[in-house]
């Protein structure tokens, strides 16, 4: 069967208008996520400097705010139960989840734990969740405006 020029106008003109609507998404869908305290955005400040434009901010955002989520539940569980061990299973969970995608960012690992450091202490104690939660939340928010 051969097709007519109407039908292959008609073909081109869907193409038209389907192709651009089937691009990829963006990234997660990450809630907005509202600003932390003044410290904290100040603390956060390198964090959002150095992951400027990079394509997997939105990722490393939705990773925070699951995180931040995860703590608020773990709060009666005690899953992680100090600040050490929070520090140490933030680096090997990015780690793994990323796979290296950040490390071509020179600082951002430290900028990171700078942050985590600054809000929770340096001491092993007993994790504050609540804390860790705002913490956590503070590094999606990061990652969201740096997008």
């Amino acid at each position: 069967m051969k097709l007519k020029a109407i039908d292959l106008l008609l073909v081109a003109a869907l193409a038209i208008v389907i192709v651009p609507r089937l691009k990829a998404p963006d990234g997660p869908d990450v809630p907005t996520i509202p600003e932390p305290s003044v410290e904290l955005r100040m603390l956060c400040g390198p964090v959002v400097e150095k992951l400027k434009g990079h394509p997997q901010a939105g990722e490393l955002a939705a990773f925070y705010a699951a995180y931040a989520d995860v703590l608020k539940r773990d709060a009666s569980e005690k899953t992680v139960k100090t600040t050490a061990r929070l520090r140490t299973h933030n680096q090997r969970s990015v780690t793994l989840r990323f796979q290296g995608a950040f490390s071509k960012v020179p600082g951002l690992a430290g900028a990171i734990d700078a942050v985590l450091v600054a809000h929770l202490g340096t001491k092993v104690t007993d994790l504050d969740y609540a804390r860790a939660s705002e913490a956590m939340l503070a590094l999606a928010w990061a990652a969201q405006e740096a997008k």
